[in-house]
């Protein structure tokens, strides 16, 4: 017997992603920082190696500025990524973001932000720095833990 046999008394499907596509997002808090100490070439870097090595391709890109992360949709590139998500008919498989804190530091409201992305929109977050993503229950809590304590 294979598994072909079980698998007609199963509900359960596999589904096969073909969309290697993704997205960056990318930010530091501060001028200062942004001018002073390659924050934001370094996230961008790493992204680049990250998708390089598990066969993403990297479409568009995000960020890239200093913008406090206190208020998710305060910041303009923050917004004009999700705005982006929303609107799009090709969304992407994920948005990469170096750590957590990069993305959010709004604990609850980050977590159901990307709970909506997750469950409604179909696409994940990938975390550059530790290469966790949402695509694995074990993944996405880890995810949704980090944002709690960012």
């Amino acid at each position: 017997m294979d598994i072909e046999y079980f698998n007609k008394f199963s509900s359960h499907t596999e589904e096969n992603n073909t969309n290697n596509n993704v997205w960056t997002y990318t930010r530091v808090s501060s001028k200062l920082q942004y001018d002073k100490n390659g924050s934001v070439d370094t996230q961008k870097n790493s992204a680049k190696i990250c998708a390089d090595e598990n066969e993403y391709t990297i479409t568009e890109v995000f960020g890239g500025t200093y913008e406090s992360a206190k208020g998710d949709f305060t910041r303009k590139e923050f917004k004009k990524l999700i705005d982006r998500v929303k609107k799009s008919k090709n969304r992407p498989f994920a948005i990469m973001i170096f750590k957590m804190s990069r993305f959010s530091r709004t604990g609850a409201s980050a977590i159901g932000l990307v709970n909506y992305l997750i469950k409604d929109l179909g696409v994940h977050l990938i975390e550059v720095s530790t290469g966790k993503d949402t695509t694995t229950d074990r993944g996405e809590f880890e995810i949704l833990e980090s944002l709690l304590y960012a």
